[in-house]
């Protein structure tokens, strides 16, 4: 079904790809790009709400970090915890 909705695209290596794909069995999402949406929001939560204020600080000491970089950390932290939330 098309959407009209913006898009993304991110690489990832093959273990963020399994989690997020485990991530959506077990929450029983109906796609993946579901799933990782509601892990980036996770994500973004839990650093909009300071439990990873050093978020910036890191973003500092690797400036370097691309935007598809950064994507996979806020995936990393959501998938981390997203039984917190």
């Amino acid at each position: 079904m098309p959407t009209n909705k913006p898009r993304i695209t991110i690489i990832c290596e093959q273990d963020i790809y399994e989690k997020i794909e485990d991530f959506q069995f077990d929450n029983r999402y109906k796609n993946r790009s579901k799933a990782a949406c509601d892990i980036l929001n996770i994500g973004l939560n839990i650093v909009s709400n300071s439990i990873f204020e050093d978020i910036n600080l890191l973003n500092k000491q690797h400036s370097k970090l691309t935007k598809n970089e950064l994507i996979i950390k806020l995936l990393e932290i959501g998938i981390r915890h997203s039984d917190e939330l």
